[in-house]
C-alpha cells in the first residue's frame, strides 16, 4: 500500500506540475523501482540496493522540507508515504524472517479480532 501511495502522490505531482516537480520525478522513479523489486518482476541487484538503503530516509527528509516550503497536497501525501516507508525500512532485518511487534502494533493486530 505504501508503494502505491508513493506512486499515486508522485504521479499527481507530475500531472499537476506542482512546485516540487523534480522531487515528484525522483519519488516516482524510486517508487517504481520499489514496485519492481517487491513484485520480483525483474531482479536487478542495484534496484534492490536502492530500495533498502539510505534512499528512503533521504527522500523522507527531502519531502518534509518540501512540505515546509510548499503546501501542496501531493507533497504532503508523498511525505506521509515516505515516512511510512522509512518506518518499515527501519524494521527490516535481512538476517531474520521474524518480526518483533511493539505493544501498540500487537494491540492493532489483535484487538479487532477479539
Amino acid at each position: 500500500m505504501i508503494i502505491f501511495l508513493e506512486i499515486y502522490f508522485s504521479a499527481l505531482g507530475l500531472i499537476t506540475k506542482s512546485d516540487q516537480f523534480s522531487l515528484s520525478i525522483v519519488v516516482f522513479v524510486y517508487s517504481m523501482i520499489c514496485l519492481f523489486s517487491y513484485f520480483n518482476i525483474t531482479y536487478i541487484r542495484d534496484f534492490e540496493a536502492i530500495s533498502v538503503s539510505f534512499t528512503t530516509y533521504m527522500l523522507a527528509v527531502a519531502t518534509i522540507v518540501a512540505v515546509q516550503h510548499s503546501k501542496d497536497l501531493q507533497v504532503l501525501g508523498m511525505s506521509i508515504a515516505l515516512v511510512g516507508d522509512s518506518y518499515f525500512a527501519l524494521r527490516f532485518k535481512a538476517d531474520s524472517d521474524e518480526i518483533k511487534y511493539t505493544p501498540i502494533e500487537n494491540f492493532a493486530r489483535q484487538s479487532w479480532t477479539a
